[in-house]
């Protein structure tokens, strides 16, 4: 899809670019979920397992954020705004904190080794537990 975007000149919104909070370091296998209003409960990489396994995601991005006063969510995203000049991820958020913590991402600017590191030592993950149920991971790369 991305390689279609660019030969095409648009656009590309990554849907969820914090991972529904995953990526903000804030969730964890002690996590509970409003079944009222949220339904990350139900849905397989939010399970305990998913998040416990998943974690060296969360620590790559601190570790990373840690050398340069970053948060983990704004590591996620300047990753992401680093991809290509056509990225661009619009993070939801309720909370006006956080509003302002996203758009200090865009301020980071990587330089080539780091990038190329982290996103080597991104790779090295595998991401445990489907986006949705029903869906699998390998699905969701097609």
């Amino acid at each position: 899809m991305i390689k279609v975007c660019e030969e095409l000149g648009i656009g590309f919104v990554p849907y969820s670019p914090i991972s529904r909070g995953l990526l903000s370091g804030y969730l964890n296998e002690r996590t509970q979920y409003n079944a009222a209003n949220d339904n990350r409960g139900s849905l397989p990489r939010y399970q305990k397992d998913a998040l416990i396994a998943n974690w060296p995601i969360i620590s790559i991005l601190k570790e990373f954020g840690d050398d340069r006063g970053l948060t983990v969510a704004q590591v996620a995203l300047a990753w992401l705004l680093a991809q290509k000049p056509f990225i661009v991820p619009i993070p939801g958020t309720t909370k006006q904190a956080h509003l302002q913590e996203n758009m200090w991402a865009a301020n980071y600017e990587f330089t080539i080794d780091e990038l190329q590191k982290l996103t080597t030592d991104l790779n090295k993950i595998k991401i445990v537990g489907d986006r949705y149920t029903g869906i699998s991971v390998e699905q969701t790369k097609k």
